[in-house]
C-alpha cells in the first residue's frame, strides 16, 4: 500500500537561485522571439508569394487592343500557371510568342488540335477529318472589330498545338500571322480580370 505524505519541502537557496536563471532566460527568450516573430512571419509571406506568383498565379498587364472588346488596355489578369491541361476552346491565353519567347502574347483559342480551321469573310469554321464543318458561335465578338472581308485563312491544326485569334481581327498579330501555338509555349489561362473586376467572357 502507497501512501501520500502531506509534507513541505523547502527548495535549497541554490536551486531557487538556478530557477530564477531559468524562468528569467525564458522570459528573454519570450521577449526575443516576440520581436523576431514579425520579422519571420513577412518572410514566410514573401516566400509564399513569390512561390504563388512564380508557379501558380501571376498578373498580368494588357498591352495593346488586339482583344477588344473583351479585353482593354491595362486591363489586369489574374493568370494560372498551373500544369496546363486540356484546353477548351474559347479560353484565353497567354503564351510566348512563337517566335520571340520573351514576349507574351493574350488570344483566345478557336482551333484545337486535329482541327482544321477555316475562316472566310469574317467567319471561322472548324472541322476534323472524320466529323462535320461547323461555324464557331462566336457572342465575345463585335461587328466594329470584325471586318468580314479583312481576313481569309485555312490551316489544320498539329496534335500538341492550338490556334489563337485576337477578338479584335481587324487589329491582330495572332495564328493567322505566326501559325499555332505549341503547347509548351503556354504560359497560363487567365482566369479573370482583378481590374477592372469580372470574368472574362467565353460565349
Amino acid at each position: 500500500m502507497s501512501y501520500a505524505w502531506g509534507v513541505d519541502r523547502k527548495t535549497p537557496a541554490s536551486a531557487e537561485a538556478m530557477l530564477d536563471r531559468t524562468v528569467s532566460g525564458a522570459a528573454a527568450g519570450r521577449a526575443l522571439w516576440g520581436l523576431r516573430r514579425p520579422v519571420f512571419m513577412a518572410l514566410a509571406l514573401f516566400m509564399a508569394i513569390a512561390l504563388v506568383r512564380g508557379y501558380l498565379l501571376e498578373v498580368y498587364v494588357v498591352v495593346g487592343d488586339s482583344m477588344q472588346p473583351s479585353l482593354q488596355p491595362d486591363q489586369h489578369l489574374l493568370v494560372s500557371k498551373l500544369a496546363v491541361g486540356p484546353i477548351e476552346r474559347s479560353a484565353v491565353l497567354v503564351f510566348a510568342h512563337p517566335s520571340a519567347p520573351r514576349r507574351h502574347l493574350v488570344k483566345r483559342v478557336v482551333g484545337l488540335p486535329g482541327e482544321t480551321v477555316s475562316i472566310e469573310a469574317g467567319r471561322v469554321f472548324v472541322s476534323r477529318a472524320d466529323g462535320p464543318r461547323r461555324e464557331l458561335g462566336e457572342g465575345y465578338l463585335e461587328p466594329a472589330f470584325n471586318d468580314p472581308g479583312a481576313y481569309a485563312s485555312e490551316t489544320t491544326v498539329p496534335e500538341g498545338c492550338y490556334y489563337v485569334l485576337g477578338d479584335n481581327r481587324e487589329n491582330s498579330k495572332d495564328s493567322r500571322n505566326f501559325g499555332v501555338v505549341f503547347k509548351e509555349r503556354i504560359i497560363g489561362r487567365a482566369l479573370f480580370s482583378l481590374w477592372p473586376p469580372g470574368l472574362i467572357s467565353r460565349d
